[in-house]
């Protein structure tokens, strides 16, 4: 066997190095359900590791642990035998070291998930670290939940138990998480059994319950199917509140209905954020807001039924996130289209003038953004474009800016949103073009265009280059076609300048036979 240096070596926990012994020392074939049995692991957990494992052994040119028909099958046992031997023994802890920062993160999390005390020995074998390394880290998330208005206890003989109100505990939690691991990494998993981090396989395999956190993803895909309006923190909110029920349940705490009644409460709530029927107030608002803004501006059209209905869902989010001290929507300074100062003054005086609570200065800045960018939408183009999924992990007012902008080179028809939960392969493969905020690893890296920040300037010039190579198929030899590529160019708010590129650059693509 050919000696691998310690940064080359593919690592393994002590979950594959333990399967990988179950395994040598099985005489005959075992299945799946036999050595979870025997290992306390459930099957998704028992075939993550195998990817792993076959990894090491790939690295070591050795043939993979097989599965057919539910059997395990380990080829070469011996020559295995000799590189776990080598790993084992030329293992150090370096190799599965986390920073101090990761360590916090890491015990802070679960303990605020937890609803019993956690031992020293438990965050020692999660951490591979020393007892001294541990006690001082958690000494250091005692003063970090103090600043949270958190209190964490040590129970004697017990462990370490985070007390406060438990809305307030998950709150932290959702924070944390989202600031923690790419919350794609966790849709990744559910679909294709990917982690693309050391902190992301941390968090999945041990502050979750894995099997319990499949179901409750599960769960709520099921029945926000039909909801509008959710967007992500939304959705890993409800994510949270059903594994904590089902932890209830797996544990028959349910008779306790003092916990689990402001649960099932809070669910409710979130409901209301997407239903069409618990939106009387925010739509009210909508409509005045509305009449205040087309008065203002002296509007001969007024504003569409469907932005209407956008920004009832986005007065819904921000109120409730307000109200329950969620982590609000920060877009980046870049997304103001053009100087907005006189509209930022209009709705800024029509929130004050209807009394809408909870405003923020940087919420007030989204919504002149929401109203700005309807305003200057164009009439459809008479050329047919190809169909465009817009994927905003921000939410669907923010994708509703995007597309918006984008309505200024194409119909707004052919433009569709989506939330990153939403986004699969098979819907994927229907769209044309893909621009997203977030990294879509399932999606087919030529289609998809990564904007970063998520409302730059160059959006527009972005896409404009990708639509000109991808009408590259079309020709167009009719003077009453070129015609109508020439106005649908110049009823774009582009400079001159830009506007006769463009349409250079378009008769040039179009009469390409």
């Amino acid at each position: 066997m050919s000696k691998m240096t310690l940064a080359a070596q593919p690592k393994l926990t002590q979950r594959e190095i333990d399967l990988l012994n179950q395994l040598l020392h099985q005489e005959t074939p075992v299945t799946l359900v036999q050595i979870g049995a025997e290992m306390s692991l459930s099957e998704h957990q028992i075939r993550y590791a195998l990817s792993k494992i076959n990894h090491f052994l790939s690295q070591h040119s050795l043939r993979w642990v097989t599965l057919d028909r539910d059997r395990l099958t380990l080829p070469q046992p011996q020559e295995t035998q000799k590189a776990l031997a080598y790993f084992v023994s030329h293992t150090t802890p370096a190799q599965f070291r986390y920073s101090q920062t990761q360590m916090q993160r890491f015990i802070l999390l679960k303990l605020l998930l937890s609803e019993q005390p956690l031992s020293t020995n438990y965050f020692m074998a999660a951490l591979y670290r020393s007892r001294t390394t541990v006690v001082k880290t958690l000494t250091e998330v005692r003063a970090i939940c103090a600043g949270l208005g958190l209190e964490m206890e040590h129970v004697k003989r017990s462990g370490y138990l985070v007390n406060g109100p438990k809305f307030k505990k998950l709150v932290v939690f959702l924070r944390l998480l989202m600031s923690t691991i790419n919350i794609r990494e966790i849709y990744s998993f559910y679909y294709r059994d990917n982690i693309y981090s050391k902190m992301g396989e941390l968090v999945l395999f041990n502050v979750f319950e894995l099997d319990q956190l499949l179901t409750a993803l599960q769960k709520t895909m099921v029945y926000t199917k039909d909801t509008t309006g959710i967007d992500d923190t939304d959705f890993f909110l409800l994510t949270i509140l059903n594994y904590k029920l089902a932890e209830m349940s797996s544990t028959s705490r349910l008779a306790d209905q003092q916990e689990v009644l402001p649960l099932a409460e809070l669910a409710e709530q979130i409901f209301a954020n997407g239903r069409q029927g618990d939106l009387a107030m925010e739509r009210t608002l909508t409509e005045q807001l509305n009449h205040h803004v087309e008065d203002a501006l002296g509007l001969e059209e007024p504003f569409t039924a469907a932005f209407s209905n956008v920004l009832s869902h986005h007065l819904r989010r921000v109120l409730f996130r307000e109200e329950n001290e969620l982590p609000p929507v920060v877009p980046p300074s870049e997304f103001m289209p053009g100087d907005q100062k006189h509209l930022r003054q209009i709705v800024a005086a029509g929130i004050t003038k209807f009394d809408i609570p909870c405003f923020s200065s940087t919420d007030i800045d989204l919504v002149t953004a929401f109203y700005a960018s309807e305003l200057e939408k164009q009439k459809p183009q008479s050329w047919q474009p190809p169909r465009i999924l817009v994927v905003c992990v921000e939410g669907p007012a923010l994708a509703h800016i995007l597309r918006n902008q984008l309505s200024r080179l194409m119909p707004s028809d052919q433009i569709d949103l989506a939330a990153v939960y939403e986004v699969t392969e098979s819907k994927l493969q229907s769209y044309d073009l893909i621009i997203s905020t977030v990294k879509l690893p399932s999606a087919d890296q030529e289609k998809v265009l990564l904007l970063k920040p998520p409302f730059s300037t160059d959006l527009l010039p972005a896409v404009q280059q990708r639509l000109a190579t991808m009408v590259r198929s079309c020709v167009i030899t009719d003077d009453a076609q070129f015609t109508a590529v020439t106005a649908a160019v110049r009823a774009t708010t582009l400079s001159l300048d830009e506007q006769k590129e463009l349409e250079r650059q378009l008769r040039g693509i179009l009469t390409v036979g």
